[in-house]
């Protein structure tokens, strides 16, 4: 993906709705969706093994279906280790397209391997993105 250096950090106006940016200089901001996907285990070797599925093929996956970027956080809440996965697609459209064309065979797939009858937990959350500083690439470039 080329990458664009957007600095300093670039506020979309009007969060939360569909948009249209008078300022030509930041085409990537406009209209993009944020996605995150929580995953929640007690057992660490399980949630290892999640971990290992998400950076083995399903993150590039999800890439390869609409979402110009991904990052895998790895954290604690509440003592309990947690795993959240933060994807970023170009424009709402995009990620519409993923959720109806792409995301009921991945999800079924994570199911299948880590459903509840292993324990493991998983939420979504959607927004728009607000802002951000540094990198955004776009889908079908390359990277630099």
């Amino acid at each position: 993906m080329l990458a664009t250096q957007v600095s300093p950090l670039y506020r979309v106006q009007n969060a939360g709705t569909p948009r249209t940016l008078p300022d030509k200089r930041y085409p990537l901001a406009m209209n993009m969706a944020a996605y995150t996907v929580r995953i929640e285990c007690e057992e660490d070797a399980v949630l290892r093994e999640v971990e290992e599925w998400l950076c083995e093929g399903h993150i590039q996956a999800v890439l390869a279906c609409g979402a110009v970027r991904a990052d895998l956080v790895d954290m604690e809440v509440s003592g309990s280790r947690v795993l959240e996965v933060r994807y970023v697609f170009a424009t709402q459209e995009e990620y519409a397209r993923y959720i109806l064309e792409h995301a009921p065979r991945l999800r079924e797939d994570g199911l299948r391997r880590f459903g509840p009858q292993r324990g493991v937990r998983m939420s979504r959350t959607e927004g728009v993105l607000v802002a951000f500083e540094g990198e955004v690439g776009r889908r079908g470039d390359e990277v630099r």
